[in-house]
């Protein structure tokens, strides 16, 4: 289980969000309206998670998946929750 509430998020340029915790690096494009290339038809349509220990790539969707994890959700909520506060 990801602790959520360890991740720091900062906004890039245009949709761009990148979310930083003890273990892992990550960036997501997160729009405000869904899409049918995002992540189940919602408004992430581009997501990459790091482990930074060894810099491994654990996750990588770009408008479908590459390299999908079993907890998927554990990663795409610091990107919703950090859109929701900055509207």
């Amino acid at each position: 289980m990801i602790n959520m509430a360890r991740w720091k998020c900062r906004k890039l340029s245009g949709p761009w969000v990148q979310c930083d915790s003890k273990t892992y690096k990550a960036q997501a494009t997160v729009f405000e309206s869904p899409s049918k290339y995002g992540i189940n038809n919602g408004r992430i349509s581009k997501l990459w998670v790091q482990r930074k220990s060894d810099k491994k790539e654990i996750l990588n969707y770009d408008r479908g998946w590459d390299i999908k994890p079993k907890n998927v959700r554990s990663f795409i909520k610091p990107f919703l929750d950090y859109r929701k506060t900055k509207r």
